[in-house]
């Protein structure tokens, strides 16, 4: 087996641990935030890099292996280090405006890579000025990734959150349709 074959079938295992922790505490009603599942990432390739460690450093060259086998688990976590950073410091508030058909009252929601939604307010549109604020936790649950706005009778319309000016803190102008 070569370097990259194994590489891959190392980071295939690192993250099936941690699926399959996820699927056993998912059994028990218990759904972990992004932040906790960052941190068992963490500490798994940590777990991974010990005996990786060992076998770089192996006294007999039949048994030894290349570096390379440290730098990518390395830089995995350092990826997840990073994500972890940038949700720590991504704003926590997105607000706009929606212009909508009148008489309808459409509701805004954040949703996270998962479309799932993350924010914790009403999401109740102003009825005269169209504004919406929309608060949730970037660090428990990553950042928003889209704004879906929904209606009685309408369906419902998934917007992506350009990133920059998400973090930019920017107010957004969003188009609602029935």
């Amino acid at each position: 087996m070569n370097d990259a074959e194994g590489l891959g079938k190392l980071l295939q295992a690192a993250s099936s641990i941690l699926e399959a922790i996820g699927l056993m505490l998912g059994k028990l009603g218990i759904d972990l935030p992004l932040l906790v599942l960052q941190l068992f990432a963490l500490v798994v390739l940590a777990g991974l890099a010990w005996p990786l460690y060992a076998k770089v450093r192996a006294r007999k060259k039949a048994e030894r292996i290349g570096p390379i086998w440290l730098v990518v688990p390395a830089l995995a976590a350092l990826g997840i280090v990073f994500g972890i950073v940038d949700n720590a410091t991504a704003p926590s508030r997105v607000s706009g405006t929606v212009k909508s058909t009148p008489g309808l009252a459409p509701r805004a929601a954040l949703l996270d890579y998962r479309n799932q939604p993350v924010s914790i307010d009403s999401g109740l549109v102003d009825s005269v000025s169209g504004a919406v604020a929309l608060h949730y936790s970037p660090l428990w649950v990553g950042q928003a990734r889209k704004v879906r706005l929904s209606a009685a009778g309408c369906a419902d319309q998934d917007l992506v959150l350009p990133r920059a000016p998400l973090r930019a803190g920017n107010d957004f102008q969003w188009g609602h349709t029935c």
